[in-house]
């Protein structure tokens, strides 16, 4: 069997199985089922964004929120970075 042939033969064994996979999702309604959100628990120690209230002190608040958090981010990557050595690798 030549090379061209063969590839025509992947070519439409892809193309059934593509359309079987698209035939067996639209007979089940075409939906997945539905996933779960992932639970989180709030960070101690600082306040979370608050969800309803849109005033000015709200606003203010939660950027400080926020500035406090990254903060923290870029003293943990700091500390990271200085105490980061490369790993010697024998072959």
């Amino acid at each position: 069997m030549s090379s061209t042939a063969k590839v025509v033969w992947v070519i439409v064994i892809l193309a059934i199985i593509a359309g079987a996979y698209y035939w067996y999702t639209q007979s089940q309604g075409g939906t997945m089922a539905p996933m779960q959100m992932a639970t989180t628990s709030p960070m101690t120690g600082t306040s979370s964004a608050s969800n309803s209230d849109t005033s000015n002190a709200a606003l203010v608040q939660d950027t400080a929120a926020i500035d406090s958090q990254m903060s923290g981010l870029n003293s943990d990557n700091t500390n990271m970075n200085s105490s980061d050595q490369p790993v010697s690798q024998s072959y």
